[in-house]
């Protein structure tokens, strides 16, 4: 296969890597701002509660414009 759609999980992507080095791989959008959002609110992080939302808000914003073709 040329192309791969799949989930944030890395145990998922680095087995079609090894599998086919040569497929491109794609992220839904959906699990790419979900994994930030994870990663936002996550205790180790230090993340304000208040400030995550302002930081997700600003995550969203550059990320849709990086990936306007």
């Amino acid at each position: 296969p040329a192309l791969f759609m799949s989930d944030a999980l890395w145990s998922e992507k680095d087995a079609l890597c090894d599998a086919w080095p040569s497929a491109c791989q794609l992220l839904r959008h959906f699990h790419v701002l979900q994994a930030e959002w994870r990663w936002l609110v996550a205790a180790q992080n230090n993340t304000a509660k208040d400030e995550c939302c302002s930081f997700m808000s600003a995550f969203q914003k550059v990320y849709i414009l990086t990936t306007v073709w």
